[in-house]
């Protein structure tokens, strides 16, 4: 399966969790979304964030200002963000 516009189109879930219906999400467990301010998906990320928070799932949105996609996974790179974003994981894991 690949990612794109024709996923879109068709209002698949799978690929684009921020269309999912809300009865698809109720019941999920806690979740914790990072979005980087400067990646194209950061806006379809958000509104599954919204959608989960009105199914009545707790989640937690962070937003890393001026990061790209992807950024955290190059830790040669950027290591404040992608340390700030290990360090996010970790903490989420050890409350659920």
């Amino acid at each position: 399966m690949a990612w794109g516009i024709e996923a879109s189109n068709n209002r698949n879930p799978i690929d684009w969790p921020s269309l999912a219906p809300e009865d698809d999400v109720k019941g999920l467990p806690p979740a914790v979304i990072t979005v980087n301010e400067c990646d194209p998906l950061r806006d379809g990320n958000v509104v599954f964030y919204r959608l989960l928070l009105a199914s009545g799932v707790s989640a937690l949105c962070r937003q890393m200002i001026g990061a790209p996609h992807g950024i955290g996974i190059f830790p040669v790179l950027c290591p404040d963000i992608a340390r700030s974003t290990a360090v996010g994981i970790a903490n989420f894991a050890k409350t659920v």
